[in-house]
């Protein structure tokens, strides 16, 4: 019963987004795991693409069957909660990712380009601080990457060039 009232709940939210311009990705398949296996991508209520995801480690996605339109994609959560906003373009990520809590506080940002994490990716405390700032470049750590306390101080400091930490070290904040 309940499955089935949750059913109609998602379906119903897929529908009622079809007068928006919005592109809706929901989960489609699952493996015997749990895991994601498969999205489906809708706008205004009409599939337009499935992203199938690799059944071993580390479960990425694989490859994309359609065409996910240039512009943000709205991933819900089985429940219909908003779980990702992802920025496509050619069928990629490419843009900024934005993850969010059960509770919909934004949890972390990461820019893409072409599928891998380039640029910062940001983590946030439950009071929207910056916890903690990663610089990538195509998919690997580059770049000084810090560790923030929640009154904002830095508190450790790593280095990496081309996915290679070079060095790390927490910071005297009691001198400054």
């Amino acid at each position: 019963m309940v499955k089935n009232i949750m059913a109609i709940l998602i379906v119903s939210l897929v529908l009622g987004c079809s007068a928006s311009n919005d592109v809706i990705c929901k989960i489609s398949k699952r493996s015997e795991a749990g895991r994601i296996a498969e999205q489906t991508v809708y706008q205004k209520g009409k599939e337009l693409a499935k992203i199938i995801y690799d059944d071993r480690p580390p479960y990425t996605q694989k490859k994309v069957q359609g065409t996910i339109p240039d512009g943000i994609v709205k991933y819900l959560s089985d429940e219909g909660n908003l779980v990702f906003e992802i920025e496509f373009k050619n069928n990629k990520k490419d843009g900024l990712m934005k993850y969010y809590e059960k509770d919909g506080r934004l949890a972390w940002t990461q820019e893409m380009k072409g599928d891998a994490t380039h640029g910062e990716y940001n983590a946030f405390y439950d009071s929207g601080k910056v916890a903690f700032k990663r610089n990538y470049k195509n998919g690997k750590l580059d770049a000084e990457s810090y560790t923030y306390l929640e009154t904002g101080e830095i508190n450790y400091i790593k280095t990496y060039k081309d996915g290679v930490l070079i060095k790390e070290g927490y910071v005297d904040n009691k001198n400054e």
